[in-house]
């Protein structure tokens, strides 16, 4: 983890919890835009930029690449760092602020540059609906990951084919701020989702709020998609059974529909599904009270932080949650403007924002969360929150 202010920089060293001070090239109009192991890349992310320098923080080294080919307005920079060949690429992805265009209308163009060469080249060009959001992205078996803005997505850039494709997989529903790490191989996510005390998830971030026919419709729909994620067998069937049964009862009281037309609501085919879950749907149904039951009512909202693993399928799986204590401390922080930041370093993901100097840790190890130490450079002397690189004193100080 990195915070900088002009000239100086702490780093924070999440195995021994201790903040190290250094020292970045200062600018004016310039921030640290990236990081990869020794190596920052310094520029203007504000207003037009046609040149970068890459530092080096272990050694004071420094280096003005060359102007870029054709980006002048930087939308996304990542760089990543080769270590058996002592090399690295830095990949921008912005406008070409030569060419005129439509106010409401941009063209973005990827550049890669190669350590090795010298040089910059053009790569392919950015999906035309991919509008990249505030997270940084990660690195990940080669590609380049990025979400982009409501409605959520991920595109991934493959370094070796120099191309940029949209991943085929499904957010999970009702998440806001989503943000990706990648840790121990793993690519995961982690971002914030808002339930209501039936169950049904959604975000005031993404979606307007429901109407009772919708909250029925998409608690279902969350169900078939858990359906599709997990292995339905085991401790996850009955894990599921288990919440079922504890949602069941509320919508007893003010009893609306019988259970046994819930099998012929339009979105909610038990054809469809894995058999031990239309099995476990069933088995509910038959502990019933003869009587009929109502959707979920809804009432207050309570947010929760979440953690998602990849899975093979390109499916998103939960695999951790910060307990409702720290949850609700940690979301007094955030607004609009100032989400939270987080990557994952080691075996460790580091969880902060811009308005708070404490940071969480989630071992993934452990499935435990912890505080580190704060940051010294908060409230007054932090001016960039840059997160997930390590620093290597032995790697070779040539940026």
């Amino acid at each position: 983890m990195l915070t900088t202010k002009g000239s100086f920089a702490c780093t924070l060293d999440p195995l021994k919890n201790f903040w190290q001070k250094l020292r970045v090239p200062f600018c004016p109009g310039a921030s640290v835009l990236a990081a990869s192991h020794n190596l920052v890349c310094v520029g203007n992310q504000v207003s037009e930029c046609r040149s970068l320098i890459v530092y080096n923080l272990s050694c004071g080294t420094w280096k003005l690449l060359p102007n870029m080919m054709h980006v002048g307005l930087l939308h996304k920079v990542t760089m990543a760092v080769d270590p058996l060949s002592d090399s690295y690429v830095i990949v921008v992805t912005g406008e070409d602020t030569s060419r005129i265009r439509g106010w409401r209308s941009y063209w973005l163009q990827t550049e890669v540059y190669d350590s090795i060469s010298g040089s910059w080249r053009m790569a392919g060009d950015a999906l035309p609906d991919a509008k990249f959001g505030s997270d940084p992205g990660v690195w990940h078996n080669g590609s380049f990951y990025c979400i982009t803005e409501m409605p959520y997505g991920i595109t991934a850039f493959n370094l070796a084919k120099g191309q940029w494709a949209e991943l085929s997989v499904e957010m999970p529903y009702g998440i806001s701020q989503p943000a990706l790490v990648s840790l121990k191989g793993k690519l995961m996510m982690i971002g914030i989702q808002q339930y209501d005390v039936g169950g049904m998830a959604y975000s005031k971030d993404t979606n307007s709020k429901p109407s009772e026919t919708e909250v029925t419709e998409n608690w279902f729909k969350t169900q078939l998609q858990l359906s599709r994620s997990w292995s339905w067998s085991g401790p996850w069937q009955r894990k599921v059974s288990l919440s079922l049964r504890s949602m069941f009862p509320t919508w007893w009281d003010t009893s609306q529909r019988p259970l046994s037309s819930i099998s012929k609501l339009p979105f909610l085919s038990f054809m469809a599904m894995p058999r031990s879950l239309s099995t476990s749907f069933l088995s509910l149904a038959s502990e019933a009270p003869p009587s009929s039951i109502s959707p979920p009512m809804q009432s207050s909202q309570k947010k929760h932080i979440k953690i998602w693993i990849m899975s093979r399928e390109k499916y998103w799986l939960p695999t951790g949650e910060m307990p409702e204590d720290l949850c609700t401390k940690f979301l007094s922080n955030l607004t609009s403007r100032a989400p939270f930041v987080c990557a994952g370093v080691g075996g460790e993901i580091c969880l902060t924002s811009y308005q708070s100097p404490n940071v969480l840790m989630w071992d993934m190890k452990s499935i435990r969360w912890r505080y580190a130490e704060r940051d010294p450079l908060f409230p007054k002397f932090r001016d960039t929150h840059l997160l997930g690189f390590t620093i290597h004193m032995d790697s070779p100080c040539n940026p």
